[in-house]
């Protein structure tokens, strides 16, 4: 992998955070607004509006140091970590009951 494929690959996975931020942030807050939930259930909501996005946030260090050691093997597929992320707070946010 390049520097520049790199620096790219920052990039975007930053952008991607501040995304996936925003989708849960509002998505969460809708649900929370709009059906009575227990406190566990908003409490995950919570916890997923910091773990979804610190992951893209997250990975970029990882991408970084695997550059920095020359693992560059399966470096591509590390980007779908943040996706697969967000789509279990959307199967989670889906089966929540409605109210």
């Amino acid at each position: 992998m390049s520097i520049w494929m790199l620096i790219g690959g920052l990039l975007l996975q930053g952008m991607l955070g501040y995304m996936l931020f925003m989708v849960v942030v509002f998505w969460g807050g809708g649900l929370a607004n709009g059906r009575s939930l227990a406190l566990w259930q908003i409490r995950v909501l919570d916890l997923f509006m910091f773990i979804v996005p610190g992951a893209s946030f997250a990975l970029g260090v990882v991408l970084v140091v695997r550059y920095a050691l020359d693992l560059p093997a399966f470096s591509g597929w590390w980007h779908l970590l943040p996706l697969m992320l967000f789509l279990i707070f959307a199967v989670y946010a889906a089966r929540l009951p409605r109210r």
